[in-house]
């Protein structure tokens, strides 16, 4: 006689949310916030400065969903989300986005009081004026091996924008230690910018995060442990999307979109590069320079030296017009 003794486990664990901005530098007024949970959900609602958000569910990767906004004027977006798991566990998430039309000609400052985070642009430093975001927020973003996180990512937007001079940076709220570093996300890697001090000088827009080193050196690079091809975002997109990779061993690198049929639209890298960590943007057209019609594609990465393959991987992304 056999006896089988089944034990249920009850999963008590709320999900949590992490935030995900985009902000396009050629349509500053339009805001994506994209809502990542822990854990697949049965139920999820947003509001928008307490108005409930209309939220789209991604394909690829599931239980991804984003809403949009209009920036009019200046002020801040408050972002709060709830929702709850298979098992009726219940979780909750927020996020504050500060807005504002930054000008030309005059001194302007951009202040998230609560994250103790603020950006001084003076007059000069921009191109011309453009409406500006900053938010401090849980972000699903890599941490690289060896360092150590202080205080929270910040998002400094649109994207790719650079500044004329430098602007500036402070970051309140946090131990003054000398080990302590402001890095930037930039082509893939966390690139070092300067020491934490109170006025830090930065000449460009991005996400940000101060770094402890823990066991590595202040002069060791920052490099992933293993090859990968990340989720691109966003996805689906109608205008530009933004495709990760790691490298974590100098090889050539070919990365190709094909489409359905498996014929090549773009070739998007064809070189040689050193380990790190990538981020290049696929602006929807071919090859030869004109826009792709809507529909799936495939992103192909190869990593390869000589003739061995040292990394192959595809990712889906839906192009919606």
């Amino acid at each position: 006689i056999f006896y089988i003794r089944a034990t249920k486990v009850q999963d008590e664990t709320s999900p949590e949310f992490s935030f995900v901005i985009s902000q396009n530098i050629f349509a500053p007024n339009d805001l994506t916030v994209y809502i990542i949970p822990s854990e697949p959900l049965a139920t999820i609602q947003a509001d928008f400065n307490e108005t409930p958000a209309d939220l789209t569910e991604i394909p690829s990767p599931p239980y991804v969903y984003y809403g949009k906004k209009y920036l009019t004027g200046s002020g801040s977006l408050q972002v709060s989300v709830s929702g709850t798991d298979a098992s009726g566990n219940s979780g909750s998430g927020s996020t504050t986005i500060q807005y504002q039309l930054m000008k030309i000609s005059e001194n302007n400052k951009l202040v998230d009081e609560d994250a103790g985070v603020k950006l001084i642009v003076p007059a000069g430093v921009l191109s011309n004026s453009i409406k500006m975001v900053l938010s401090s927020c849980d972000m699903d973003l890599t941490i690289p091996s060896g360092m150590i996180p202080t205080g929270k990512p910040i998002y400094i937007g649109p994207e790719a924008l650079k500044f004329k001079t430098k602007a500036l940076l402070t970051i309140s709220d946090v131990s003054k230690s000398t080990n302590l570093g402001l890095y930037k996300y930039s082509g893939g890697k966390w690139e070092y910018i300067t020491r934490l001090s109170e006025n830090m000088q930065i000449s460009e827009t991005g996400i940000y995060q101060l770094f402890k080193k823990s066991k590595v050196s202040e002069d060791e690079a920052i490099l992933p442990s293993r090859f990968s091809l990340l989720n691109c975002y966003p996805n689906p997109f109608n205008s530009l999307t933004m495709i990760r990779y790691d490298i974590c061993r100098e090889g050539h690198i070919s990365l190709i979109i094909y489409d359905i049929l498996g014929k090549e639209i773009r070739e998007l890298v064809a070189e040689r590069q050193q380990p790190g960590f990538y981020n290049i943007a696929w602006n929807g057209k071919n090859n030869f320079g004109a826009s792709v019609a809507s529909g799936i594609y495939f992103i192909h990465i190869k990593v390869s030296n000589g003739k061995n393959v040292l990394f192959k991987n595809i990712k889906k992304v839906t192009l919606i017009k």
